[in-house]
């Protein structure tokens, strides 16, 4: 997916109906709580709407972390607490956890978030469970599963993938390629694992699937922190020429996440033109234009209004900065006093909500300039390739995507001037085709859906009136 500007920021819930849910107790309630009882591992599921969290305290006389894996939040300490009458109060950031006893192996905890409030229960000394995901494909015979490994001559390294196919030559595969970020062939995320559904999906109907580790990721070789989109352009580019060379019969298609239609749209150039484009989420307007677009849509409901306007049209200066042609020192002086200067301007409040400070701002996005992939992405523009792409073109987005919003999708149509493009918006849908509630990313990993129905059930249908699989 689309790296985000902004650092990792504690994600928050959402409101929900409160409502207690008391364990039955095997064991009577502590006569007397001391703190020293509450010393251990706790665990449990906080479950409202359509989310399951499983969380974690590791608490201790000197120190509480919590677990929240779902959000990518583990080991996270917690800013303070104390304890009053029996009862355990913890802060971590804007939230507040009140842990009272009931059994000896059991907590009823109340969260209280701003205004909200929701009650859920730890047990001592459990192992964290694992989040709810139903559309994780399960065994099945009605295809073969293969590792595979082909080779990138051209970067000297050695990419593996799963190849899954029905038949045993079949007339049409396709190649997933993953967005932005060192991603694993199912494109995991937050325990989630969307290409191995699309991959399940697609094989039934009889389209042969290749998805692959990205180069340095699982099982494949190479260093993906110095690598850019066009050197991922060419590893797709060599699982392309593998395939071809194991089906030279049959034809291939590009099906592409976020910065992954980036990649098809460059691997085409490479290979000579793909059998067809399929487009997640992906970019059609130039990345730089995207990318101050996207902060604004994350940073939205956290700033203020005049914060969020000096902070947009800031970015966009230092992103420009960050691929002009000056030299790199020069580049890094500008840089760094401009960035503090654009921390100085926000109101404090906001300023807070970016970066600790105005130094930790300035140094996080001078890296970027030293990152072979960051001034390439910030630089594409994909109508340089659109226009060169020949097959159809099937692009869709989440009406409520704020990484890659729906307006990409008249870019797409409008540069692809030589393809059939058919573009569609799916409803109340994030950047991962979730269907989704607050839309945000943090809400992301608390969804146990993994792919929208819909968006499957929408490529399966494009895939047949094309005759790239058959209509059933």
């Amino acid at each position: 997916m689309i790296r985000l500007l902004a650092g990792l920021l504690f994600l928050a819930f959402w409101s929900c109906t409160s409502q207690k849910t008391l364990p039955a107790s095997s064991s009577p309630l502590p006569t007397t709580a001391d703190r020293s009882f509450f010393n251990d591992y706790w665990s449990g599921d906080l479950r409202f709407n359509d989310y399951h969290l499983p969380l974690g305290f590791d608490i201790e006389e000197d120190r509480i972390r919590f677990d929240n894996p779902v959000q990518g939040g583990n080991k996270v300490v917690a800013d303070s607490s104390f304890f009053e009458e029996g009862m355990l109060t913890v802060h971590l950031d804007h939230l507040r956890f009140i842990m009272d006893p009931l059994s000896d192996t059991s907590l009823q905890v109340t969260l209280f978030e701003n205004d909200d409030e929701r009650a859920f229960v730890l047990w001592r000394n459990k192992t964290i469970s694992e989040p709810d995901r139903p559309q994780h494909p399960a065994p099945t015979d009605v295809y073969q599963s293969q590792v595979v490994t082909f080779a990138n001559s051209e970067a000297e390294i050695t990419l593996e993938g799963t190849l899954t196919i029905r038949e045993k030559r079949p007339d049409v595969l396709a190649i997933l390629l993953t967005g932005s970020g060192p991603q694993d062939r199912d494109e995991t995320i937050f325990q989630h694992r969307p290409f191995a559904v699309i991959a399940d999906v697609l094989t039934k109907r009889g389209l042969g699937v290749l998805r692959f580790d990205d180069r340095g990721t699982g099982k494949s070789e190479g260093a993906h922190n110095f690598a850019s989109s066009f050197d991922f352009a060419t590893d797709a580019a060599a699982a392309y020429e593998f395939l071809a060379g194991q089906y030279p019969d049959s034809r291939i298609g590009l099906i592409g996440h976020s910065e992954g239609a980036i990649i098809a749209q460059i691997a085409d150039s490479i290979v000579g033109g793909a059998a067809f484009h399929i487009y997640l989420a992906g970019p059609g307007v130039d990345i730089i234009d995207l990318m101050v677009e996207q902060n604004a849509l994350v940073f939205g409901a956290l700033l203020s209004k005049e914060g969020m306007e000096t902070y947009v049209s800031g970015l966009r200066g230092l992103f420009e900065l960050i691929i002009s042609d000056e030299e790199l020192s020069e580049r890094q002086t500008e840089l760094n006093e401009k960035a503090k200067a654009l921390y100085n301007s926000l109101p404090e409040e906001d300023a807070k909500k970016i970066a600790p400070s105005d130094m930790v701002y300035a140094m996080s996005l001078s890296q970027l300039m030293y990152l072979k992939w960051w001034p390439y992405f910030l630089s594409y523009k994909p109508s340089k390739y659109l226009a060169q792409i020949k097959a159809p073109i099937l692009a869709l987005n989440g009406e409520k995507d704020i990484q890659v919003p729906p307006r990409n999708l008249e870019a797409i149509s409008r540069y692809a001037h030589q393809s059939e493009v058919a573009a569609f918006t799916l409803e109340e849908t994030n950047h991962l085709f979730q269907r989704c509630h607050t839309c945000k990313i943090s809400e992301y990993g608390m969804l146990t859906e993994t792919f929208s129905p819909y968006a499957l059930d929408a490529i399966v249908t494009w895939l047949a009136a094309n005759e790239f699989i058959e209509d059933q």
